[in-house]
């Protein structure tokens, strides 16, 4: 019986020290000189001009962009630890893709590169389908004049420009 009892408790100490330990690895680390972190929030509209500048056979999939500050949705990813590996996070939130599609988000690097992992519907799961984005942020003295560079499904894959918008 002392050892069933044993066996229990340690059971369900390892369940909550993992499940505390998946939860610890999702957090933002504050950086302020972590430009992408503090100047990507906001509203952005494809520069369809600027765009083809850089690849004029390329058509860039979102007209719109909307990335939302909102830590709480670490609490929701905490099962999708392993598909992010132990990564500092920058950021998290929301990104709305053509003001259509609106999926929880972190902000870490890949590669040395800022980036940007959203997780769309899969199937039954609803976080089941993580796609990646390298985003720079050009910032101008104004930040209503702010560029933002929002790259493919590679971290060499052509970016398109996107300019800041006021939100609606």
């Amino acid at each position: 019986m002392k050892i069933s009892r044993l066996a229990t408790v340690s059971l369900a100490t390892a369940a909550v020290a993992a499940t505390a330990f998946a939860y610890m690895q999702l957090r933002v680390v504050p950086n302020d000189n972590h430009i992408v972190a503090k100047r990507m929030q906001g509203c952005w509209n494809l520069d369809v001009t600027a765009s083809r500048k850089l690849d004029p056979d390329r058509q860039p999939v979102f007209r719109t962009l909307k990335f939302t500050s909102d830590e709480t949705v670490l609490s929701k990813l905490t099962n999708y630890v392993p598909r992010l590996g132990v990564k500092d996070l920058f950021g998290a939130g929301y990104v709305t893709l053509n003001e259509t599609n609106t999926y929880p988000y972190v902000l870490t690097t890949q590669d040395g590169n800022p980036t940007a992992i959203w997780f769309e519907p899969q199937g039954d799961d609803a976080f089941g389908k993580p796609q990646h984005r390298t985003v720079w942020v050009a910032i101008a003295r104004d930040t209503m004049n702010d560029m933002l560079m929002l790259g493919g499904t590679h971290t060499w894959d052509v970016q398109a420009i996107y300019n800041r918008t006021k939100c609606q």
